[in-house]
């Protein structure tokens, strides 16, 4: 049984490209706070209380997609050159 090696995908290779998937990234900030903000104003003007536990999954759920991001470009890529590499 032999295990088949996948040559690695390519680096990214220009730094603009990196800046701009991390502005991509660091953009769910502004999602997130906003997101974390909404029960907290609506809890103020019920006036009740609101927990914390929904605050946090709130915000913990842009920045969780922010992270995402990348990951999928990546794999993409990957995949895309797995394709080129193949063709007959």
């Amino acid at each position: 049984m032999s295990i088949e090696m996948y040559p690695p995908s390519p680096p990214i290779e220009h730094s603009k490209e990196r800046w701009i998937w991390l502005l991509i990234s660091a953009a769910c900030l502004f999602p997130a706070l906003l997101s974390v903000l909404q029960p907290y104003v609506l809890a103020r003007l019920d006036r009740t209380s609101v927990g914390w536990q929904d605050i946090v999954f709130q915000g913990s759920e842009w920045l969780f997609l922010g992270a995402l991001t990348p990951i999928t470009y990546y794999f993409t890529r990957q995949r895309e050159y797995l394709k080129q590499s193949y063709r007959y």
